[in-house]
This record gives C-alpha cells, structure tokens and sequence, in this order.
C-alpha cells in the first residue's frame, strides 16, 4: 500500500509552484537571474523589475460584476485557485475531495488550515471554477491566487546615509525628535537573538556583513546532505525557505535585504547601520509573489513556531512577528477573494505571532479603497503607513479603521544586495519593518510577567503588546484620526509599557469577618477546642493550615458549616503564644490568629537572700471546658541551694495524679523540652534563674519512661 502523506510534506519535494512561460506542469530549475531588483523612478511608485512569480504566470482581471465579487478587482493567475478545508488533511485526501476533470490539487500550502493550491489543467476560468469547488459542502472557500507586488519604491541619494528614523536631529532637514526614541529605548537593552521576525519577502542577503551575525541557523539541519534533518517538511532548510523555488537556496534580494537590515542589522559593530534590534534572529522567507507564494511562506513560519513550541525550543525558532512589505492595492480583503489572508494571519496570530503589514503607496483612504494586507481585519496583523522626517504622511495609505500607525519610511538607510553595501530607499516597505523590529524588540524588554502570560497563553498576549504599540505612539497631527493609534511609532514608550507589564497577585475570593473566641487557656488532646470563624467563601477552600501544618478535614481537623461559617479543632500545643489559622483558596489566602495563654503562671525566681521559701497557687483550672468545680490546689516547696533545685511535688486532682515538669529554662525559648521535675533533683540551675513549670497528667497505658508529648493524655496547661 503506498503511504499517506501530510501536505506539509509536499513542500520539501520538486518544486511545484514554479511554472514557466504559463506553461501547466513543467517545473523550473531555480533562476537567481530573477531576484527582484529595485529600480530607479518615481519616489512612491511600484517601479520594479517583475519578481518571478510575475513572470512564470500569466494573469487575469474579473470584468463582469459576479466575477469582481469572486475574484475581486486585481490580478490573479489563470490557471490557480486556493481552497481552504479549514483542518489540516492528508494530500492524497484533500486530491480525492476536490479533483475533478480540468482540476488537478499541486500541494499544499498551509497545513493547519488544510488549504491547498490547485491547478486548472484546461480552459475553465477561474471564476467557473472557484464556483465549482465553493459548492462542495466540504470546502470553507475558494479563491484565486492573485499578484502581489513589493511596496519598496526607488533608491534615493546615497549619501543619505545618516539614520534619522532613529534618532531626528534635524540632520535630515527633518523635525528634531520626529523619530522612534531608539537611543532613550536602547538604554533599556538592544534586542536578544532568543526572538526571531521572519523577513517574508523576495529574499536577503544572507552574508551581509551586517545581517549574516543575526540571520537564523537551523540547528537542527544538517547543510547540504539533502535530508529533512529535523523532520519539519523542508529539507535542508538551514538558514530559512524559498517557496519559489521550494529549496532552501535564499536569493539574494536588495529588497528583503534592505527590509531586513532595519529591523535588525547587527548594532555597536563599526559596520553600516545599526536596526531596532542589535541582537536578533532573522529568518529569511522568500514568498512574495503570490497570494499562494505568500501563503506558503507564512504555513514555513506557523511550522517554525509550532515546533519551537512542541518541543520547548529545542526545534523551529521563536518567531514573534512576520514582515509583509508587499501587497495588493485596491483589493477588498473582507471579501472571499482574498480569504487566505486573514486566515493566515489568524493561525500565526493563534501562536503569538503579530504580522506586519505594509499599507499602499499611494495616498488614499484604505477603508474605503481597500487594500491586502492592510485592509484586512485579522487582529493580529499590525498595518503600517509611512512618515517621513517631519511626522508627515508621505505617499501612502491611511484609515481610521484599517491603518493602526505610522513609521518612518522616507528616505530610509539600510543593508543592500552586497555584501559590504547599504542604500537609501523610501516607501511603505520600509516603515513596517520597524513595527517588525519593535514587536521582537519588546519581547526582550519586557518584565517577567509578561513573558510568563506570554508563554501560557501566546494568542492573548499577542494582542496584549499590539495594543502597547498602538498606546505607545507618538500622536501627531498627520495620523491622528486618519490612523487608529493617531500617531507614529515610539519604540521607548511602548517599552516603558511592557518593563512595567504586572500580574497582581491572585486575590482569594474568601473573607473572615469574626473569630471566636479569641483567646484559648489550656487545651485537652482528647477534646480539642473548636474555634469558630464566620466570613465568606468557605465553600471554596483548598487548604486549612494550623502554625504551617495542613488540616484534614476527615478525620475532622475543620469543618466547613457554610458558605459563611466554619470551625478549626485546637488540640495540645506545646507552646504558648499566637496560634495562625490560614484559609486558602484558588485565589491566595486569609489569616486569622487565636492566643493560647496560661492560666495562671507560675514563675520561680531562685534568690540567694531567702533561705527558703514555700509558694502556693490555689484555685487554678486544670483545662478548658471543665466544670468549673474541678479545681486543683499546687503546692511547691523549693530549695535556695546554689545550683541545685531539689524537691519532690505531687499534684492531685480527685483520682488523677500529675507531675510537675520544667517546661522553659531561662528565656521563654524552649531549651531542654520536658525534664520530669520529680523523678529526682534536677541541678545546674544558677541563682536569678527563671523557670516555668507545667503540669501534665500521665498515661498510665503508655510507657513511664522517657515521658514525651505523646504520653500525656490531658494535654498542656500552664501555672
């Protein structure tokens, strides 16, 4: 029987997504001749060589209105459409649910979700065939596989080599502090290589002497041996994934680079520039052509991220944010067109990724215009506009609704296609990367709390450090109602926000209104003393402790009578003093004290001036809860002798005998436990000694000799 496989797998065999000249079927071999090269034009405009994806397709418009409404207004291939299963499902499954004559299933492009890419392998439109496979009860939807194209816009001079975006002093011509208080954020840390943002773009230049020391090593894959090492689907994936060409072979790309070097080229290096982060990880994946390519670059990051996470970091990387420095202008996310996107951005986001979106460059209102990714409501996708040197919109998006900030993005110096190189470009690609930078950057700022909610639940604190980035904005004129924070990035306010990020203590949800009663005298073993405690939240006790000891409640040690109302058994102690009850609940705990106290003391004072000396207590209780006719009389008769205490003392109550012992030595502090006072002289004590005595009843049913706590059945009472 020939083996199923997961579609995950698919990705490390022959390429499948490359298809030359439109031709159906024929794979490419990898071509860096295609790398997309930057060109000079227009400061704002998309002039670009085509990327490889552009050339190996050929492409379509929807033109009647029920087309538009599958397939929106942008281009998309002829011969693709993306379908979501919406679970992930084996590829030889997935085949035998959606192929059909004219529809042939090429791989899989997102595991979790189950979405596929297939191919129409005759004439049948696109359109006809998103309907066809949308009314199989089975698929979530259908979609077409539409361009995209990089957001980077022109080099410009490259003497602008002074980085302002980070520290504006008017060097530029710019504002003094129009920037993102990278140097006041700095002197809370520089960033840390255990954070990892995937450069999802057309490549990087992976030995850029500024990118190389912080770019990502697979340690788990062996280089070169042409085996899946680390069992992740992509083999030999050591330093990240080209979708392209589905190998590991990244292109070097001026673009991804230029995107990678602000985010985070190595910093205090004598070299180039320096990116938000000095120390981070960069994983370069080569995926912006398509909404397929794209896709499939963010499934390389969810697999990363999911396995760090299965394996507690010893496999994938701790991938905290994506950068998408390319899009689709005009395209209406929210419809099914364009589904994909959001529900990529919902399964990294369900990992604790936060995805950096590039807005248009152009200046309209992307809530009305639309626009992929920006326009897309996934909540964890962070879309970005660009300001320039001055806090002003330069050529680009905004909306109230859909751009969440801005970031300097005009006029921007960073890491070039050489290795040894750096240029100045401008546009919307390069402001989001130091969204990109930032969420790593927090990451390693901040407190520990936050990094323990952070690790319980990734999901929930994603969304937690998107909105300390949106608070943490400098609020400016230009953004401020034509953006949802109002306000450009500042990278040292939104650290403040996450340093000072604080889990109160749990609250216990149980109070104590009285104790009663509050004082105990001399306490029985054999009939110990309840103490009653009303309050609230007695029905969601854990934990009842006496002085630190845990409380059973069979045998009955506590008793919980109500919601309200409770007791705690008090036996024999050994000591006097304080007596800590603790409640505990799942939210912490209360506390509640009760006095053990004698109830009369008998304090000796040996005194060299009396020759000798007789001292009587009468009327003392023998222990609570008698009657109060049980009294006993105690007579003890003492001896001035230096250093000795002879004497021999009965107490007698009806039948019962007691025998007196030395309970403390000096202090209050127990020094010598019991010393049976009448079983002989007990000497050594020095003239001014203090001594306190108790009397306890023996069990005759135990042994005599030695005589421990455990032997007396009356328990502890004090004269």
């Amino acid at each position: 029987m020939r083996a199923l496989h997961l579609c995950a797998l698919t990705l490390a065999t022959p390429a499948v997504l490359a298809l030359a000249d439109g031709r159906l079927g024929q794979d490419v071999p990898p071509s860096r001749a295609l790398d997309v090269q930057i060109q000079q034009g227009l400061r704002a405009a998309d002039v670009a060589t085509p990327s490889r994806f552009e050339l190996e397709h050929r492409f379509a418009t929807a033109t009647s209105e029920q087309d538009v409404l599958l397939c929106g207004t942008t281009p998309y291939v002829v011969d693709h459409v993306i379908v979501q299963l919406g679970q992930e499902t084996e590829l030889e499954l997935a085949r035998m649910l959606l192929e059909s004559p004219g529809l042939r299933v090429e791989s899989c492009i997102f595991d979790s979700l189950g979405m596929f890419l297939l191919q129409i392998t005759d004439e049948t439109p696109v359109p006809a065939a998103i309907r066809r496979l949308g009314a199989l009860e089975y698929v979530q939807y259908a979609a077409p596989d539409h361009l995209v194209k990089s957001r980077a816009t022109t080099p410009n001079d490259p003497s602008w080599n002074q980085q302002w975006n980070m520290n504006n002093t008017g060097q530029t011509g710019g504002n003094n502090d129009d920037d993102i208080d990278a140097p006041q954020a700095w002197d809370r840390g520089t960033g840390s290589t255990d954070y990892a943002i995937a450069i999802v773009d057309g490549g990087m230049n992976i030995n850029h002497q500024d990118l190389q020391p912080n770019r990502w090593v697979n340690s788990g894959e062996i280089a070169n041996n042409n085996i899946d090492d680390d069992g992740n689907g992509y083999t030999d994936d050591r330093f990240g994934w080209d979708v392209y060409g589905n190998d590991d072979t990244i292109p070097n790309d001026q673009h991804g680079s230029h995107v990678a070097g602000i985010s985070g080229a190595r910093g205090n290096n004598n070299l180039g520039v320096a990116g938000v982060n000095w120390q981070v990880t960069l994983i370069p994946v080569a995926a912006s052509g398509g909404t397929s390519t794209a896709v499939a670059g963010y499934n390389y990051v969810t697999k990363l991220r999911q396995d760090w996470i299965n394996t507690g970091g010893t496999k994938g990387a701790n991938i905290v944010a994506t950068n998408s420095s390319f899009g689709i202008d005009f395209a209406n996310c929210g419809s099914g067109a364009y589904a994909p996107w959001n529900a990529a951005y919902n399964a990294m986001g369900q990992l604790g990724i936060l995805s950096c979106g590039a807005t248009i460059n152009q200046t309209v209102n992307v809530d009305s215009a639309g626009d992929v990714p920006t326009g897309c409501n996934s909540p964890y996708l962070i879309s970005v506009t660009n300001t320039n040197n001055k806090d002003q919109l330069s050529f680009a998006g905004y909306g109230q609704n859909t751009i969440d900030l801005g970031a300097p993005g005009e006029s921007i110096r960073s890491c070039s296609s050489g290795s040894s190189s750096y240029t100045t470009l401008s546009g919307t690609s390069m402001a989001t990367p130091h969204v990109a930078g930032a969420v790593a950057w927090l990451h390693s700022v901040a407190s520990q709390d936050f990094k323990d909610e952070f690790d319980a639940d990734p999901a929930a604190m994603a969304l937690v450090l998107k909105g300390m980035i949106l608070d943490g904005v400098d609020v400016v004129p230009a953004l401020n109602g034509d953006t949802v924070s109002g306000g450009r990035l500042n990278l040292n306010n939104s650290g403040d926000l996450v340093a000072a990020f604080d889990v109160p203590d749990p609250q216990p949800n149980l109070t104590i209104a009285s104790t009663s009663p509050t004082q105990l005298e001399a306490v029985r073993v054999d009939m110990p003393t309840p103490v009653t405690i009303t309050g609230s939240g007695f029905n969601g006790l854990t934990e009842v402790r006496l002085d630190g000891v845990v409380l059973t409640s069979f045998p009955p040690q506590y008793s919980v009578v109500s919601d309200t109302e409770m007791t705690v058994s008090i036996g024999a102690r050994d000591t006097l003093g304080n007596a800590l009850i603790e409640l505990e609940d799942a939210g912490g705990t209360v506390s509640t004290s009760v006095i053990i106290r004698s109830n009369t003391s008998l304090v000796v004072d040996l005194e060299a001036s009396d020759p000798s000396f007789i001292i009587q207590a009468t009327g003392v209780r023998a222990f609570v809860g008698a009657p109060l006719t049980h009294y006993c009389w105690l007579t003890a008769s003492l001896s001035n002798a230096p250093s000795i205490l002879p004497g021999f003392v009965d107490l007698q109550l009806g039948n019962n005998f007691f025998d007196l012992y030395v309970l403390w030595e000096g202090s209050v502090n127990p020094a010598k436990g019991y010393r049976r006072f009448n079983s002989g002289g007990l000497g050594g004590y020095a003239i001014g000694t203090k001594i306190y005595l108790q009397a306890a009843s023996v069990d005759f049913a135990a042994p005599a000799f030695p005589l421990f706590t455990s032997n007396l059945q009356v328990g502890t009472f004090l004269f």
